[in-house]
């Protein structure tokens, strides 16, 4: 989309790898709710897994790089779209999570018990939340959809000024809650 070839075309609609193009990101600036799922980087797992919700097709690759586990593959193609190997484990470490400039990549638990979930993000606000404070966990568009508390914050020389939050949410909002904001 974004190749030489392209340069200056206002007709393309889909991705290299034929998904379709979001509409509400090129018109809202963030990815419709019911358009993230048609990427291949967006998948639901038993346990915690990498979600990557990238749908352009830029030069891009650290989050394949940051990954040693073999989770996340872009291939030969250095534009094609993350995809998450399902057969890899993630191992929590959050290198691909801080390694995306696009702060499209979460880590996510969909069952951590009682009905809740978490939600690791990229957090570069300060000061940074102590865990157990309460908040709301926003969406993709900024509006809260749910009460949120912290359960952990990681920094790291390796994650280039980019903390780590954990949140946990209701079950139900895993494949919403994007940001954490405190109360």
């Amino acid at each position: 989309m974004f190749s030489v070839e392209n340069r200056g075309r206002t007709d393309l609609t889909q991705t290299e790898e034929g998904c379709e193009l979001s509409q509400s990101l090129l018109k809202n600036g963030y990815i419709g709710d019911d358009e993230v799922k048609r990427y291949p980087g967006v998948t639901k797992q038993v346990g915690i897994h990498p979600v990557i919700e990238c749908s352009q097709n830029i030069p891009c690759n650290p989050c394949q790089d940051a990954c040693k586990f073999g989770c996340i593959t872009i291939g030969e193609n250095i534009t094609a779209l993350p995809i998450v190997n399902v057969k890899a484990e993630c191992k929590n470490c959050g290198m691909c999570v801080a390694s995306c400039s696009g702060q499209a990549i979460f880590l996510v638990d969909e069952d951590c018990g009682e009905n809740m979930a978490t939600v690791t993000l990229p957090y570069e606000f300060l000061p940074l939340p102590d865990k157990g404070v309460n908040g709301q966990a926003l969406n993709r568009k900024g509006d809260s959809v749910c009460s949120a508390t912290v359960v952990d914050v990681k920094t790291s020389s390796a994650f280039d000024h980019t903390a780590l939050l954990t949140m946990k949410v209701p079950k139900e909002y895993a494949d919403y809650a994007r940001f954490f904001v405190m109360d």
